[in-house]
């Protein structure tokens, strides 16, 4: 945080340059800050707003969440998008998510809720705030994928693969499900999955959806879930319907999502 602390003259110097997107080495740093506005301690919270504010040059103060929201749009608007684009889908790429799900299923005698690590940190919030970054950086009409969009179909593809093993197991009202550890995991997963199919159209929907609405049935699921994928299947059914009479426009390249014909159900 010192160092983010003694840097923000020069990160404010390089926001006001006309050409700030040959300085995109400095988007590390800046992701960096935006974790900081999410600590636990509230004094770095503070702090690290009031970095914010300087290098934005905002004539008010912002609490944590606001100036967070400022930053990641700043991010986005000034820097190449390319590189902010590989930053994120490795920071997803890097996230955990067979521990937590194997973790949540597997039988336990403990009786009380568990401590997080951060209990100020709004998971989801940030995750979230991470999305809509990426899905500004992607351009308005799809093009072929390139490496880093090839991992984060990789990514899914495994994550969805643990998750539907998971989902096999049964759940109910205190299930596995009411684990807030899974619920976050789970909830990134599917948020991955449909910033991906808000850019591309994906051949595999119809198949994912059924692979998965046959793995919930009979095992309680929570109606959370139930909703996701009913959710997904009234998307495709609505392009169906605006297509009928007419061919829908369809991206020229190729889904970056993993084919899904290995996810058959025991």
């Amino acid at each position: 945080m010192k160092t983010l602390e003694i840097a923000a003259p020069a990160l404010k110097y390089v926001f006001i340059l006309p050409h700030a997107r040959e300085y995109s080495e400095v988007v590390p740093a800046l992701f960096f800050l935006l974790e900081f506005l999410s600590d636990d301690d509230s004094g770095i919270r503070k702090r690290a707003s009031e970095v914010v504010c300087n290098i934005l040059d905002s004539i008010i103060t912002l609490n944590p969440m606001a100036a967070s929201e400022q930053l990641s749009e700043a991010i986005t608007r000034k820097f190449d998008p390319y590189a902010i684009k590989r930053d994120i889908i490795n920071s997803i790429c890097r996230m955990s998510y067979d521990q937590v799900l194997y973790s949540a299923v597997r039988p336990s005698n403990i009786l009380f809720a568990k401590e997080r690590s951060n209990v100020w940190r709004d998971e989801l919030f940030e995750f979230e705030l991470k999305i809509r970054m990426l899905e500004r950086c992607w351009p308005a009409q799809p093009e072929d994928i390139d490496e880093s969009e090839q991992e984060l179909g990789r990514w899914i593809y495994n994550a969805l693969s643990v998750a539907l093993d998971v989902f096999k197991r049964n759940d109910g009202a205190f299930g596995w499900s009411s684990d807030v550890d899974a619920f976050e995991v789970l909830s990134k997963i599917f948020a991955v999955r449909e910033a991906m199919l808000r850019y591309q159209e994906d051949q595999h929907l119809e198949k994912f959806a059924d692979v998965w609405r046959k793995a919930i049935e009979g095992k309680n699921s929570h109606p959370y879930w139930v909703e996701k994928f009913t959710t997904l299947l009234g998307k495709k059914d609505e392009e169906k319907s605006q297509a009928s009479g007419s061919e829908a426009p369809k991206s020229s390249s190729p889904s970056a999502i993993v084919d899904l014909d290995r996810m058959v159900i025991e």
